[in-house]
């Protein structure tokens, strides 16, 4: 049965949310200390140079950690939140025929998911597959054995002798 997520995976993604976060951080107090160094160093002859400066410095400081943080930090960070919940969650099995996977859909705040459904025989079931991760399942049609957590894919296995 092919694994989707691993406990190394789950610590490697945490390791590069908590390297975004504190490079946000950092390049917001850099900006902040120089801030506060340019205004104590203020002077009526550099007044205006001074105030450009200071509001160059926070504008740029501040845009570049916004950035880091909303396009780097909380995407891996939800999907460090979800690798751990995959990996801390009670299975639950699945066996049928896997149908056309869906479009990629972003869970707001959250990550990026594919609606998968598959064929059982007590009927249709629609499942989810981080989308990264799609790409590990077999194509369409195929007969398959899969682990869930709370309806999302952690395991998958291909049945061959099933037609």
């Amino acid at each position: 049965m092919t694994e989707f997520y691993s406990h190394k995976e789950c610590e490697s993604a945490r390791a590069r949310a908590g390297r975004d976060r504190g490079t946000a951080l950092s390049i917001f107090l850099s900006a902040l200390i120089m801030c506060v160094i340019l205004c104590a160093r203020v002077t009526t002859r550099n007044a205006s140079a001074s105030y450009r400066a200071v509001v160059a410095v926070s504008t740029l400081g501040g845009w570049a950690a916004i950035l880091i943080w909303a396009l780097a930090y909380r995407p891996r960070k939800a999907a460090f939140v979800h690798m751990k919940g995959m990996l801390d969650g009670q299975r639950e099995g699945f066996t049928g025929r896997l149908g056309a996977p869906g479009k990629v859909t972003r869970i707001p705040g959250s990550i990026d998911v594919r609606r998968i459904p598959v064929l059982t025989d007590e009927g249709s079931v629609s499942l989810l597959v981080y989308a990264p991760l799609s790409e590990k399942l077999p194509g369409e049609g195929a007969f398959v054995r899969l682990e869930t957590v709370s309806r999302y894919i952690v395991a998958c296995e291909v049945i061959p002798c099933a037609q």
